[in-house]
């Protein structure tokens, strides 16, 4: 009875009796020890209008769901309390008010069913109340509303958007389109991150593969995702492909981020260069399936070749997507060719599409549709690009190589 007074029926966070009592105490040890203290007032955007459209049950599923997310990547020394309705309250012991607001970008990362949050974050003064500092941080709150939402805004200082505040990697988002060959009728998109920096732009592998090192990779590999999936203007009836790692997609905070239905979507899965076991790799595929994506592989024919049979036939992909190494001079490569129309032969058996990458030879793309590859992608059709397309014509292909 004791531990129910002191958490929120509904999600099973601290609620408003328990967050007054450790405010008070986080002061207390503040004052004390001469230590900084941020308190963060964060708000669901538009809740209203997703419980109105979705349904009361849904948005009680969507607060249970983003404290189980936020609670996995909340630094261990914080706090997060149900404030009221779907505003919640956190405590940031010793962390100055940038360091709470990169704290607040990765719990935005992982919100569920793309949803997006403002928040306001004060300094606690120690020659004052405790009560002020939350006040401030309520300003704070909605001065980031009357700035367009989802944003972050420290007491006292200007409105950014929240993965701006996050210490994850800036990067945009470009698309690329997935073209059937036969008709050049556009399918789908390829949503592709593109970083930048003092030198120019920097290899998007290299970015990803330091990130998983410092052990946020599957949170940048989510932000890439949510950033594809927020991109408007996308036609009726396409597939956005998104890229994501064996080692995101076994990851608890990477699957708590993505929407609850994923009709549409392509989840296309890099080579499998972490030893990750594929049994594994196909439980969580078998779950992205059932709530409506599809599943890639990317790069085939670029691996070894036992590891890449295992690939294909322990996650049985929906789209095979042909390496471009592969791909490039194959119209003139009998080897390349045979590689090719073995892919393409194992794709006709079990019913699923191939995608050849790379495409930048008009010859080859002619190739590839006589050996009955059925899609394709490479600059010879579109480079990546803010644009969406629906139809690109034969014409426009011969003027383009």
């Amino acid at each position: 009875l004791a531990a129910l007074a002191r958490s929120d029926a509904l999600t099973g966070a601290p609620n408003r009796r328990t967050w007054d009592h450790e405010l008070s105490r986080a002061c207390q040890f503040s004052l004390e020890n001469q230590t900084s203290l941020c308190v963060a007032i964060l708000d669901l955007d538009r809740f209203k209008n997703y419980n109105d459209t979705q349904g009361h049950q849904a948005g009680d599923r969507l607060l249970r769901e983003a404290v189980a997310a936020w609670t996995e990547v909340l630094p261990e020394e914080a706090m997060l309390a149900r404030y009221g309705g779907e505003e919640f309250a956190i405590l940031f012991p010793g962390f100055s008010g940038q360091a709470a607001a990169d704290a607040l970008g990765f719990l935005r990362a992982v919100t569920p069913d793309n949803q997006t949050f403002s928040a306001g974050i004060a300094l606690w003064d120690p020659s004052s109340d405790p009560s002020t500092a939350i006040a401030a941080a309520d300003e704070a709150l909605y001065a980031a509303k009357r700035a367009g939402r989802d944003r972050i805004i420290v007491h006292g200082a200007s409105a950014v958007p929240v993965q701006a505040a996050s210490a994850l990697p800036h990067f945009t988002m470009v698309i690329q389109p997935i073209v059937d060959i036969t008709t050049f009728v556009v399918t789908g998109h390829e949503a592709l991150a593109r970083f930048s920096g003092p030198d120019g732009v920097r290899e998007v592998q290299e970015v990803f593969r330091r990130t998983h090192t410092d052990g946020d990779g599957d949170l940048l590999e989510l932000a890439a995702v949510r950033a594809g999936l927020a991109l408007e203007g996308r036609p009726d009836g396409q597939d956005l492909y998104v890229n994501v790692t064996a080692r995101a997609l076994i990851s608890g905070r990477f699957l708590a981020g993505l929407p609850t239905r994923l009709n549409g979507i392509v989840f296309e899965l890099s080579e499998n260069s972490d030893d990750i076991d594929l049994a594994t790799v196909a439980q969580v595929i078998g779950r992205l399936r059932a709530s409506g994506a599809r599943i890639a592989l990317d790069d085939v024919g670029a691996g070894a070749g036992s590891q890449e049979f295992a690939r294909l036939a322990a996650l049985r992909p929906d789209v095979i997507k042909i390496d471009r190494s592969l791909v490039h001079g194959c119209a003139e490569d009998a080897g390349r060719t045979a590689v090719i129309r073995a892919l393409v032969s194992y794709a006709r058996d079990l019913g699923v599409a191939t995608c050849a990458e790379g495409v930048e030879d008009l010859a080859d793309l002619r190739h590839l549709a006589t050996l009955g590859v059925t899609h394709a992608q490479g600059y010879l059709l579109a480079k990546g690009s803010s644009n969406w397309h629906r139809h690109l014509t034969p014409a426009a292909v011969v003027h383009s190589s």
